[in-house]
């Protein structure tokens, strides 16, 4: 009997130690950590649990790892460590922790793409706030493999990269990046504007190269309709468009600001000045209400447009008229 008893005791004794134990670990799990600033940890492509949590504790974020391992063990975490760069400070619990590494609950850089920007503009964006090597996205950018699942017609994703604010993750690769505006672009082009723009004799890359030009001729939402009625017309009637963002596109890359009399008459793709009728592409990535100008003009007859100088323009239907108004905006300018 009193062996009975010492052995119930031994029991009573041991699992109070376990409890001890069990409740200690919880109440460490759910305690903040020792790190006094925001600290950021970047676990490699297959790091193994040992490895991410001796970084853990190096940055004093896991003080007690044998608590921490156990914890990760009970959860069948400790093959589920995912890649990526994670950012943590004081307030960060064990289990927040823990729930980061495994669920790949990543820092996500903002990045915006304005509206108008170019595939080589975007490569600088991108080369600058991810470190995106320019070279790596812009022979994705020509990736005749991608092209293909996303059904572009062009030499490259040009146009079809929308301009939004995308949140991408240090780890992301310029194809993922590329995938991530080519989707995104094709949430935007709605069946519709394909229908319009059958109805004007135009194809889906032809609404993208239009809407492009139109992008770049005007920053001002009450004029596009209206530059877009412009070149409609004038290709109707088999007049160059004349465009100054086109011909500038076709030497963009040794392109300085000022576009010279010999640009005009180079002979590129893009020189519409040469040229009649769309350039060989889209010149940028135009914004959704440019998309939609290019297929929904503004039922005018003008032909030509000149800058005021304040954003806007002055259109106007004959050469004489625009004669007169170059004279007055840009000849005799301030």
């Amino acid at each position: 009997m009193k062996m009975n008893s010492f052995f119930k005791r031994i029991l009573i004794f041991s699992g109070l130690v376990v409890f001890a134990i069990f409740l200690s670990c919880i109440l460490y799990i759910f305690s903040g950590n020792s790190a006094s600033d925001e600290v950021t940890v970047e676990i490699s492509e297959g790091s193994g649990f040992n490895s991410v949590l001796k970084t853990l504790h190096e940055k004093n974020l896991v003080d007690n790892t044998v608590f921490f391992k156990i914890y990760a063990a009970l959860r069948h975490d400790l093959k589920n460590i995912k890649p990526g760069e994670y950012r943590f400070n004081a307030h960060s619990n064990k289990k927040n922790i823990l729930d980061s590494i495994t669920r790949g609950n990543v820092v996500l850089y903002k990045i915006t793409i304005p509206e108008g920007s170019n595939m080589y503009q975007i490569a600088d964006i991108l080369a600058d706030e991810l470190k995106i090597n320019k070279r790596d996205f812009l022979r994705a950018a020509r990736d005749g493999t991608l092209r293909e699942k996303y059904k572009i017609s062009g030499e490259s994703f040009e146009g079809y990269l929308y301009p939004e604010t995308y949140f991408f993750s240090k780890k992301a690769n310029a194809s993922q990046i590329v995938s991530k505006m080519a989707e995104t672009f094709q949430e935007h082009f709605k069946e519709e504007i394909t229908d319009k723009g059958k109805a004007l004799g135009l194809s889906k890359n032809q609404i993208i190269i239009l809407a492009s030009i139109i992008e770049k001729e005007t920053g001002l939402s009450s004029e596009r309709e209206l530059v877009s009625a412009v070149f409609h017309n004038r290709m109707k009637r088999g007049m160059k468009l004349q465009s100054d963002p086109t011909t500038i596109y076709g030497i963009f890359e040794r392109y300085r600001g000022n576009l010279a009399r010999h640009d005009l008459q180079e002979e590129t793709p893009y020189n519409t000045y040469k040229i009649k009728g769309l350039p060989a592409g889209p010149i940028a990535n135009p914004g959704i209400k440019s998309i939609e100008a290019a297929v929904n003009p503004a039922p005018a007859a003008y032909l030509y447009f000149v800058s005021k100088n304040d954003k806007s323009h002055v259109f106007s239907n004959n050469l004489k008229e625009h004669n007169a108004n170059v004279d007055k905006y840009q000849l005799h300018k301030n």
